[in-house]
């Protein structure tokens, strides 16, 4: 019998019988009381039964499982942080440079006090990143990787719900 990844912090009963024997019930998983359905099926191409979430809310349940198994509040903070600065990079000192868009005076100020005030003090650039010949930046190290754990999840999610029946 398997338990499902999601379930893990979570007190799972079990009863247990088969003609001849003794039956028994035991709790599996963690202490947390259960906040969904569960149901026992057996996923194709495997013989051995899973417990998984079922019935309503258990799509939700699975996406918010998901989505912070793939890090913390924190992690995607810092995340989101430098993937700003890499695109504030990109646009401001690389793209809008190379289009030379004509612009009115509201938008040359707007982009003259970006020039001065918002890129110098971007701490995470194309430029250091990932130095020829050089090593990742912490920050930039930390996104791709957490990129990566975001895509394993996003595929293990989409993967569950095209092989736990009874999902809503």
């Amino acid at each position: 019998m398997q338990l499902h990844p999601s379930l893990a912090s979570y007190a799972v009963p079990v009863s247990v019988s088969a003609t001849g024997c003794v039956g028994a019930s035991a709790t599996i998983g963690g202490t947390q009381p259960l906040p969904i359905g569960i149901q026992v099926f057996t996923p194709s191409g495997t013989s051995t039964p899973m417990i998984a979430p079922v019935g309503p809310g258990s799509k939700s349940f699975l996406a918010a499982y998901y989505s912070l198994s793939a890090g913390s509040l924190e992690t995607y903070l810092a995340d989101i942080g430098t993937v700003i600065s890499l695109l504030t990079d990109a646009v401001f000192n690389v793209l809008f440079p190379a289009v030379n868009p004509t612009l009115n005076a509201n938008q040359q100020n707007a982009y003259n006090d970006i020039k001065a005030n918002a890129l110098p003090n971007l701490y995470t650039t194309l430029n250091n990143a990932y130095p020829s010949g050089g090593t990742k930046q912490l920050q930039y190290a930390d996104y791709l990787a957490g990129l990566s754990s975001t895509f394993k999840a996003y595929e293990s999610y989409a993967q569950d719900l095209e092989t736990i029946p009874g999902l809503e």
